[in-house]
């Protein structure tokens, strides 16, 4: 009867064992997978924040964009406005040019007929005159000029 009692012993040591190595390989086994739950996890963080870096540089992006074609748009508005500003200058000179002449001509007594000989020949002598830019005062241009012409 020993014989029997120690297979039981030895029966219930390998039981004993077998239930060991299963909850050891149990114990592994969700070990492994909380590390592979704590890599995906770090990668989704990984990936999250490289996504977020990734819409913070479009934005930036999208914004010097945004600041180029603005100040394109400010600059392209500059040029218009200076273009006009020196059609104003164009035509106020014009103007001032045509006064002068008129007053050279009611002065001098010449016919003011746009074909008439001294009209053609004072506006040769004038066009030869090399003319400056619009003078600064032309803004502040007075009509008294006549007083200084007729005294």
């Amino acid at each position: 009867m020993g014989g029997t009692s120690s297979s039981k012993v030895e029966l219930k040591k390998l039981e004993n064992e077998e239930a060991e190595k299963k909850r050891q390989h149990e114990k592994e086994e969700r070990q492994r997978e909380r590390e592979e739950e704590e890599k995906k996890r770090q990668h989704e963080d990984r990936e999250r924040e490289r996504q977020h870096k990734e819409r913070m540089h479009q934005r930036e992006l999208e914004d010097k964009a945004k600041e180029r074609e603005a100040r394109r748009q400010m600059q392209e508005r500059e040029y218009e406005e200076q273009a006009k500003k020196r059609k104003h200058e164009e035509i106020i000179i014009q103007l001032q040019n045509k006064n002068v002449e008129l007053r050279i001509l009611r002065l001098t007594g010449f016919s003011s007929s746009k074909n008439s000989p001294e009209r053609i020949l004072l506006q040769d002598a004038l066009s030869s005159i090399t003319r400056p830019t619009m003078p600064d005062d032309v803004e502040n241009y007075d009509d008294n000029i006549d007083d200084d012409l007729y005294g």
